[in-house]
């Protein structure tokens, strides 16, 4: 896909193909030691009201992925836990207010705060991944929240055999 195509994909003028190359960035990837456990704890347990950082791909208006993950986090407000959405776009092609404008518009209402990943997260008692490029950027965040990875499809049917259906 040409940078042009794909800027015009992610700005929300015309459908994601379901295949994006760069779907994460190398040093992403490279970053993550799976052979080195870490500790994550949360920070007020599951005993009241906790903090979720959702980690998602870049939304589109029908995207029934990422409809069950706004529902799950309405579902969440609604029971008194505060969630915010961090968006994982690894090439920075969309603002954080065309993001917002995106997912308030064509999902269902939430309060959660809409941002960019594009740093450390805010503290929670948990972080969810929530697709295989956001995984990343989950497990690297310095912070020592739980870590989740919310399934909902079996991600490497998604791409043709190669580096991506790997990873």
């Amino acid at each position: 896909m040409s940078k042009r195509r794909y800027a015009k994909a992610m700005s929300g003028s015309m459908p994601l193909p379901k295949h994006l190359t760069g779907a994460v960035r190398l040093e992403e990837i490279l970053a993550v030691d799976w052979t080195i456990p870490r500790e994550f704890v949360a920070l007020t347990g599951a005993t009241g009201p906790m903090t979720i950082n959702w980690v998602i791909p870049p939304a589109n208006a029908g995207s029934g992925g990422h409809q069950n993950i706004f529902r799950f986090v309405s579902h969440l407000e609604a029971r008194g836990h505060t969630c915010r959405i961090y968006v994982h776009d690894p090439h920075s092609v969309r603002s954080s207010s065309i993001h917002e404008q995106i997912i308030r518009e064509n999902f269902v209402e939430m309060a959660a705060e809409i941002a960019v990943l594009d740093g450390p997260m805010a503290p929670a008692d948990g972080i969810i991944a929530t697709s295989w490029p956001t995984a990343y950027p989950v497990y690297s965040d310095p912070s020592s929240a739980l870590r989740f990875y919310f399934v909902q499809d079996f991600e490497p049917l998604f791409y043709p055999l190669g580096s991506e259906y790997v990873l």
